[in-house]
């Protein structure tokens, strides 16, 4: 993600991110070094949890708080979980970070948590962001591509598709 200008950079500084996690790991280190986060709060799945709670805990890059919590995946069930769990969070989040923007990334995790992740943010009305390498470049980092939820949610209700009014 490019910047023109030192604001735009101060903006995404000192925010607070909703993360999935699987058995990738890199795209928290570029939330981390892109975001300079306050908090982190981490979704994983059960089976995931003691892999994530010592990359967090090692990660010297990150000197933030964070909250790990246990999704359910792959049940009939885990997607009403999921949004149910996230949304929990967030709600949690407004009110131990007043003020602070809040962040959700859709990089990681199972395709059903990230759906869960996206459908939360679009429900709040509150940022994503999903990470992607670079194109035509030699780096190796990932890219930042930023999601207007507010932006998708108008979208939704206004849109036309499948004979709405």
């Amino acid at each position: 993600m490019n910047f023109n200008t030192d604001d735009e950079v101060r903006y995404l500084k000192g925010s607070v991110h909703l993360l999935l996690v699987g058995q990738s790991k890199g795209h928290i280190s570029r939330v981390i070094e892109i975001f300079e986060p306050i908090h982190l709060d981490l979704f994983t799945s059960a089976e995931m949890l003691d892999q994530v709670t010592e990359f967090i805990s090692s990660t010297n890059s990150y000197k933030g708080s964070y909250h790990i919590s246990v999704i359910p995946s792959f049940t009939e069930y885990s997607l009403f979980s999921g949004i149910s769990i996230i949304y929990s969070r967030y709600k949690s989040l407004k009110l131990s970070f007043p003020g602070i923007r809040i962040y959700f990334g859709i990089t990681g995790g199972t395709n059903t948590m990230a759906v869960e992740m996206a459908l939360s943010a679009v429900m709040v009305k509150e940022p994503m962001h999903y990470m992607v390498k670079a194109q035509g470049s030699k780096d190796t980092t990932d890219d930042v591509i930023l999601f207007d939820s507010e932006e998708l949610n108008r979208m939704i209700k206004n849109s036309t598709i499948g004979g709405g009014r």
